[in-house]
């Protein structure tokens, strides 16, 4: 076998002892039979340079209403608490006027999530990830969809996480990506969100003795308090792996230009 000589399936060459990838590691360089020549993936990743926005500031801001929203939930299960206790009813405006700044609260940051979740997934493409489950668009849409939004969205999360990979190659397929590392915080942040939903929603069929719905509403709120602490270690990490993997672009592209 002479050295050099590339497989039928054009994926591995003969280095005179063993078969090697005729891709590089980073996926910026490819061996043609005689010299390593730039990838046609280096040319989208230098488009990727100039594409890609960070997601740090907005999410920032987003950890800043996350915690907001976990207070205000934490005050109102704290002051229904005081007045189940003392069994009093004068000033249960007080737990009224907390549950709308609650929701008010919740609903800027929700907008401001959705906002971030499509800028995140809109990154994708730009930090080289191809095969992408959703476009933009149809990823923060699937929110706003009943009974798929139980799972839709949690799919596209995770391929942000997994696609925001600082040390993955280049460029990264659906393959690829598949078999990458998952870690616990995703599913475990989801769970407690669904948890939550669950609960709240359960409390709203109005079918059980007073006990047993505050009992769920108080639960509910616990749950989505832990919900939204986890999402500000999802949201904050993202941002930098997001971030991370840019930088490491840039170098490379920059190294070979």
């Amino acid at each position: 076998m002479i050295q050099g000589t590339i497989s039928s399936d054009g994926l591995f060459y003969w280095d005179g002892a063993q078969w090697q990838p005729t891709r590089s590691p980073d996926g910026m360089w490819r061996w043609t039979g005689s010299a390593w020549v730039a990838s046609s993936d280096a040319s989208v990743t230098l488009q990727s340079v100039s594409g890609y926005s960070s997601p740090r500031w907005i999410g920032v801001w987003l950890s800043v209403l996350l915690g907001v929203s976990v207070a205000m939930a934490l005050i109102a299960f704290l002051v229904e608490l005081y007045f189940n206790l003392t069994l009093t009813l004068a000033g249960r405006d007080i737990v009224y006027s907390i549950d709308v700044g609650g929701l008010f609260i919740f609903a800027i940051t929700s907008t401001v999530f959705l906002v971030w979740f499509g800028l995140s997934y809109r990154n994708l493409s730009f930090l080289g990830a191809r095969d992408l489950l959703f476009t933009p668009g149809r990823a923060v849409g699937w929110w706003f969809v009943p009974v798929a939004c139980w799972w839709k969205p949690y799919a596209a999360v995770v391929e942000i996480w997994q696609a925001s990979d600082p040390t993955a190659p280049a460029t990264t397929s659906a393959p690829s990506r598949r078999g990458a590392d998952s870690v616990p915080l995703l599913p475990f942040w989801w769970a407690t969100w669904i948890v939550s939903l669950v609960l709240v929603n359960a409390a709203s069929l109005l079918i059980y003795p007073a006990d047993t719905q505050q009992w769920l509403l108080n639960m509910s709120a616990a749950a989505t308090a832990v919900a939204g602490v986890l999402a500000m270690v999802v949201v904050l990490s993202i941002s930098n792996r997001q971030d991370a993997r840019w930088r490491r672009l840039v170098s490379q592209t920059s190294a070979s230009a």
